[in-house]
Formats: C-alpha cells, sequence, structure tokens
C-alpha cells in the first residue's frame, strides 16, 4: 500500500512536467536556406577577381543558427584575388598611389525559415569598400606594407563587423555579421545569429507547479500511511 502510493505521486509529476514540457517549443537549431551573388564596380584601377571555394556556396545555402543562442561559428565567404600582372597593375594616371579601389555588393536571395519569409522581400544587400595598394606604405586599414588589401565592410563596428538584420513573417530575426579582412587574396568571413518569438520558452510557473504536484504526492502518500497504521 505504501509503495503503490509513492509511486502513485512520482508518475502523476513526471506525468504533468512532460505536458508542459511538451506544449512548450523549445529552442533549438533551425534551417536558414538562401543564395547570394557577388558584384564589384572599380572606382579606379583594374577590378579584383573573386572565386568561391569557402564554406558559403552561391547557390541553396543551408545554415543552422540556434534559436534565441549564439551566433554560428564564422565561415569563410568569398575570396577576392587582386590583379597581379602588368607593371602598374592597371593604376596608370588613374590610382593615388599605386592604389585600386571599388564597391562589393553582395545580394542575398530567396532567404527563408521553413515556410517563413523574409518581411517586405527576400532580397538583402550589404556593400564593402575594397582597396588594393601594390607598393610603398601599406593602407590604413592593413596592419603590413608593400601588397596589401583590404575588404571594409559599410559600417566599421568597434570589433569587426556589420551586422544586417532581417524579419521574417513568423517573427524571427535573422543577424547576418559581416567580418572584414586584410591581406593578399583575402576572404572575409561571415556569420549568423537568429532570434525571435518562434521558440516559446519555458513557462516561469513550471518549478512553481511541479512543486505543487509534488507535495500534493506527498500528502498524499502520508494520509495514505496514517490510514495503513489505523487499520
Amino acid at each position: 500500500m505504501l509503495m503503490i502510493g509513492h509511486t502513485s505521486s512520482r508518475m502523476i509529476l513526471a506525468a504533468a512536467a512532460a505536458t508542459l514540457l511538451l506544449g512548450a517549443g523549445t529552442a533549438g537549431a533551425t534551417t536558414v536556406t538562401g543564395s547570394y551573388s557577388v558584384s564589384y564596380v572599380a572606382a579606379h584601377g583594374n577590378s579584383p577577381t573573386f572565386s568561391y571555394s569557402g564554406d558559403l556556396p552561391t547557390s541553396n545555402f543551408s545554415v543552422n543558427p540556434t534559436l534565441n543562442g549564439a551566433a554560428t561559428a564564422q565561415q569563410n565567404f568569398f575570396t577576392v584575388n587582386p590583379v597581379t600582372n602588368g607593371s602598374d597593375y592597371g593604376c596608370g594616371s588613374n590610382c593615388v598611389n599605386h592604389t585600386a579601389d571599388g564597391t562589393i555588393t553582395v545580394t542575398f536571395t530567396s532567404l527563408n525559415i521553413g515556410a517563413a519569409t523574409p518581411v517586405g522581400g527576400s532580397d538583402l544587400t550589404e556593400t564593402a569598400l575594397y582597396q588594393a595598394k601594390y607598393t610603398g606604405a601599406g593602407l590604413p586599414c592593413s596592419s603590413g606594407s608593400g601588397q596589401t588589401d583590404c575588404v571594409t565592410w559599410t559600417i566599421n563596428n568597434p570589433n569587426g563587423t556589420d551586422p544586417l538584420a532581417i524579419t521574417f513573417t513568423n517573427g524571427d530575426t535573422l543577424t547576418i555579421a559581416f567580418f572584414n579582412a586584410e591581406d593578399w587574396a583575402i576572404t572575409p568571413k561571415i556569420d549568423f545569429q537568429l532570434s525571435g518569438p518562434s521558440a516559446t520558452p519555458l513557462p516561469g510557473a513550471l518549478p512553481l507547479f511541479v512543486s505543487g504536484t509534488g507535495l500534493l504526492g506527498f500528502l498524499g502518500w502520508r494520509r495514505k500511511k496514517q490510514q495503513a497504521k489505523t487499520a
């Protein structure tokens, strides 16, 4: 009699907790898919070339940020390859101090999270200044000298990233961080972070409910024990 009462109270407690846990969505990895393209407009000198041997393919990429969690690990984006042929590398009289420069534009398309799509359209655009210096002192954005080049995204935050945010129809917000880069034939990095209401947090009342259920189970067990003694 005693064992049955004690086991029953534990079963009630476990069932109640499981019901609440199953009824509440939890934060977990969410698949974000999309594509992107890269274009370049030269201001001075020859244009660099771009290659895409990094972690993020241009078409039908897939990333898995944890909803309401930390950003994904940084991934290699595209690689910028400076012009390396010719005595003046295409600078001529158009370049200042042997420096070529221009604007990189990245456009994300077809972004979605399952059935959720971006609010106000699926295209998301970011730009960066590209500079390449072929001789002499290094660029201000570079720590080296001689042949140096840099990719500096539009907003240069103190931590070297330019977060770009887009909100989806389910209320979630995807933040894409672009990391500045320098060296020669450089590969900027990128990461993704997802936050929003689609993951329902664990109810704040759950600990109180569990405690109350446990107390009721204990009282029932105690009453049955007293009844057994009386009998």
